[in-house]
């Protein structure tokens, strides 16, 4: 296919307009490109079917083309030592690749997994910022692969997220059919234990009786499992710490097992996980 006929969606780059051709394109949809040389037999033999392929997703899919002798800095930065290659690109960054020809028909169904993890990276993205609008995303996807447990877990994590906390759990208890549970299943699962069966009125109701008897182990509980599912994990983990603290063999044992719950729940790297890990770690031994 000449320059002068290719469609809009196929275009050659050079290293000066690398970042905006491909790194700023793939913020808003998948982009491929393809390390070639003029010199290149396979590199002749793979672009028909390139192109054959991309043109299948009608403008959906850009595709970039880069002659390494034309563009030498971009084809060094990612280390290009055989061609043809094909990277893919999505939110800025390089997610897959594969290098040699094959066929048109082959190439698709790579786009079309690239495409579905592309909607699975904006349903999560979505979870974190409107979970209800993101459960209708997670279950149309499913539509199409009503098996598949990435999507069952994100499905049940936005569940969760957006106060159906019964529907995630049966999401979560069908996969525990199976025998084991996936990380981020455990995850999803610790998260709607600790948010899960209390509102305002609880956590008010929680703060008198604390307030009426705060020696009282299990008014602290009570206190701290609703603090958690409002979200106020430091005041929650604090009141966890001193039951267990104060009566490790008996109170202190769902002290312990709240605080683990939560540590799982919540993501690995947040600072007060590591801060109140290490404080229960020092009463442990």
């Amino acid at each position: 296919m000449s320059e002068d006929t290719q469609p809009n969606w196929i275009i050659d780059t050079t290293d000066a307009d690398f970042e905006s051709d491909v790194v700023n394109a793939s913020q808003e949809q998948l982009v491929l490109v393809d390390f070639w040389a003029s010199w290149c037999q396979p590199c002749r033999l793979l672009a028909p079917n390139l192109e054959q392929a991309v043109s299948r997703f009608n403008g959906e899919v850009r595709l970039v083309k880069v002659n390494t002798e034309i563009a030498p800095e971009t084809a060094q930065s990612f280390q290009i030592e055989s061609i043809p290659t094909v990277y893919a690109f999505l939110n800025g960054n390089p997610i897959d690749y594969f290098q040699g020809v094959i066929e048109a028909e082959e190439i698709s169904r790579w786009i079309e997994q690239l495409q579905i993890h592309r909607e699975i990276m904006a349903a999560d993205l979505l979870t974190d910022t409107d979970p209800a609008n993101a459960v209708a995303a997670w279950k149309n996807l499913l539509l199409n692969d009503n098996e598949n447990t990435v999507l069952q877990i994100g499905l049940a994590r936005a569940l969760s997220l957006s106060g159906e906390s019964e529907k995630a759990t049966s999401v979560i208890a069908k996969l525990e059919e199976r025998g084991f549970l996936e990380p981020e299943a455990e995850k999803v699962k610790a998260m709607i234990t600790l948010t899960s069966g209390s509102d305002d009125s609880d956590l008010a109701s929680a703060r008198r009786k604390y307030s009426e008897d705060s020696a009282n182990n299990q008014n602290a509980m009570e206190l701290a499992e609703a603090l958690a599912a409002a979200s106020e994990y430091e005041e929650a983990f604090q009141i966890a710490i001193d039951v267990y603290a104060s009566d490790k063999l008996g109170v202190g044992k769902t002290a312990h097992h709240f605080l683990l719950t939560a540590f799982k729940a919540l993501p690995e790297d947040d600072e007060l996980v590591h801060k109140y890990r290490r404080k229960l770690a020092m009463l442990m031994y």
